[in-house]
């Protein structure tokens, strides 16, 4: 009954953000960007992003790299696919991503309120990007993953099975993930959704999910 309205979160990282994710990932990609070609990065935000928690810049961890705007634009940049390898240590800290987060500045959106307001699906987002002499600009209202009143936002089939996927990888086989997917998207044909279920449980849990299913 509530599907339609739910969202999905297409990165890990406070929603927030997710518009200016999606503003930066598409001028990286539509100008080829490395990141260190980017000289700076200003983000305008909704005023609630204002707040400490998103203004830090100390990351020691994936829990302060998960509410921090410089570091998770700063991430982003790297055009690493969104999913459990954002909060890698090794990403987390690496030299390049701590380099360009220091080169990321952010301002209030000055239309926040209004957007906000006229619509709560609203994340607005507006980003500037200098490198190599231009500055690049992108605009968005809804982030990807909301519904909204821009088709565009609604995350795919394809788009959430991949983030399913990204996130199992190294965890659950691929035949396993894979069979499970199968089971979802065809609910009304399965009677039993125990053993698609058990097909998540890590290799090393496998012989006592048996036993349990077998007692």
């Amino acid at each position: 009954m509530f599907l339609p309205f739910a969202s999905y979160k297409l990165y890990p990282h406070c929603r927030i953000m997710h518009a200016s994710m999606d503003c930066l990932i598409d001028l990286v990609r539509q100008h080829g960007l490395k990141p260190e070609e980017i000289d700076a990065i200003k983000v305008y935000v909704e005023g609630f992003a204002e707040k400490p928690v998103w203004l830090n810049r100390t990351i020691r961890d994936g829990n302060d790299a998960q509410f921090s705007m410089a570091h998770g634009i700063a991430v982003a940049a790297h055009l690493v696919p969104p999913g459990k390898a954002w909060l890698e240590p090794a990403l987390i800290s690496s030299p390049s991503v701590m380099r360009l987060m220091s080169k990321v500045t952010t301002e209030v959106h000055p239309d926040y309120v209004s957007l906000l307001t006229s619509n709560a699906a609203s994340r607005p987002a507006w980003i500037e990007v200098k490198a190599s002499g231009q500055t690049l600009v992108a605009e968005k209202r809804y982030p990807k993953g909301s519904p909204s009143p821009d088709a565009e936002t609604r995350m795919t089939d394809k788009e959430l099975i991949g983030k399913f996927l990204r996130n199992v990888e190294d965890v659950v086989p691929g035949r396993d993930a894979t069979a499970f997917v199968d089971a979802v998207m065809n609910l009304e044909t399965v009677s039993n959704l125990g053993p698609a279920m058990r097909r998540l449980a890590p290799t090393r849990n496998r012989h006592k999910a048996k036993l349990v299913a077998a007692s």
